[in-house]
C-alpha cells in the first residue's frame, strides 16, 4: 500500500494535480482492504461496473480480448466519464451483521449439503428408514443413526434395547411401538449389504458435522440477535408479521445504516 501511495503522489507532481480518484472494477473481495485503508488516506475509491468494463472493451480496438493494461485503460475512462458508485461499506455493528450473516449463509450451505449427503446414505443402505422417523433429525432418530443405523444392526439390537437406548435421553414420545415398527422395517429393508463398516464410518463422519454445523449456526443467530439488538429500528421491524431475525438482520447487513442515505 505504501508503494500504492508513493506512486500515486509521483503520478500527481509528474501531471501537476493535487486531486486523486481511484477506480475498481469489483470483481471479488480483493478491492475491500484497498478501500479501507485509502478510506483512511482520505483518498478517494469508486466502483465501475463490471459489465460497463466488458461492453466498453470493444470501443477502442474493435476486440473483446482482455490484459491488465487494457482493463486499466478501460476503468480509467468510464471514472473520467462519471460513469462509477461510491461504496457504502458498514462500520460498526453493521459491519459485525454483515460478517455474521456472510457466515450463516456458507453454513447453511454446508448444512444443506451434509443433509443432502444424509439423505444419500438412507437411500443406499436403509431406504425405508423414513417411514419409521418421518424426521430424521429428531433425538430418538439421532441416537438410532449414532447407535444402531444399519437394519442389521437394528435386528440385532432387539426392540427392548431399542427402547432403552432411546430412554438414556428422550423420555417422553417415544416407546416399544416405534422400536417394534423400527425392526419389522429393518427386517424387509432392501439396503444394500456390502461395505457396511465403511458405511458406518460415512454416517458417524456426517452426523458429527451435522451436529458441529448446526451448533455453529445457533451460536452465530444468538450473536446476531444480540448486535441487532442495538441497531435503531430493528425492535420496531421485527414486530412485522412474518419477519424473522434472519431476515432483519440480512437488510442491515446488506445496507448499512440507513441514516446514511439521502432518500429511500
Amino acid at each position: 500500500m505504501k508503494a500504492l501511495q508513493a506512486w500515486i503522489e509521483d503520478l500527481k507532481q509528474k501531471h501537476g494535480m493535487t486531486e486523486v480518484l481511484i477506480g475498481v472494477e469489483p470483481t471479488g473481495h480483493y478491492w475491500f482492504p484497498l478501500h479501507h485503508y485509502m478510506q483512511q488516506e482520505s483518498i478517494p475509491v469508486v466502483l465501475v461496473n463490471p459489465h460497463h468494463v466488458k461492453k466498453s472493451k470493444e470501443l477502442d480496438d474493435n476486440s473483446p480480448t482482455k490484459n491488465d493494461t487494457k482493463d486499466a485503460r478501460v476503468i480509467g475512462k468510464l471514472v473520467l466519464e462519471g460513469r462509477y458508485t461510491e461504496p457504502k461499506l458498514p462500520e460498526g455493528v453493521y459491519a459485525e451483521l454483515r460478517v455474521l450473516m456472510n457466515q450463516s449463509d456458507r453454513l447453511n450451505k454446508d448444512l444443506t449439503r451434509t443433509k443432502g449427503r444424509i439423505h444419500n446414505w438412507f437411500d443406499r443402505y436403509f431406504p425405508e428408514y423414513t417411514r419409521v422417523f418421518k424426521d430424521w433429525e429428531g433425538k430418538a432418530s439421532l441416537i438410532t443413526l449414532r447407535c444402531f443405523p444399519l437394519p442389521q444392526d437394528v435386528i440385532n439390537v432387539g426392540e427392548e434395547n431399542i427402547v432403552k437406548e432411546w430412554k438414556k435421553e428422550v423420555q417422553r414420545a417415544i416407546g416399544l411401538k416405534r422400536a417394534q415398527l423400527l425392526v419389522r422395517t429393518a427386517k424387509k429393508s432392501i439396503g444394500l449389504t456390502a461395505g457396511v463398516k465403511a458405511a458406518r464410518m460415512e454416517l458417524a463422519e456426517l452426523l458429527e458435522h451435522y451436529v458441529m454445523l448446526s451448533r455453529q449456526i445457533d451460536e452465530l443467530m444468538e450473536q446476531v440477535e444480540k448486535d441487532l439488538a442495538s441497531v435503531p429500528g430493528a425492535q420496531a421491524m421485527l414486530t412485522m408479521p412474518c419477519v424473522g431475525v434472519k431476515a432483519v438482520a440480512g437488510l442491515y447487513a446488506g445496507i448499512g445504516d440507513l441514516t446514511g442515505y439521502n432518500h429511500p
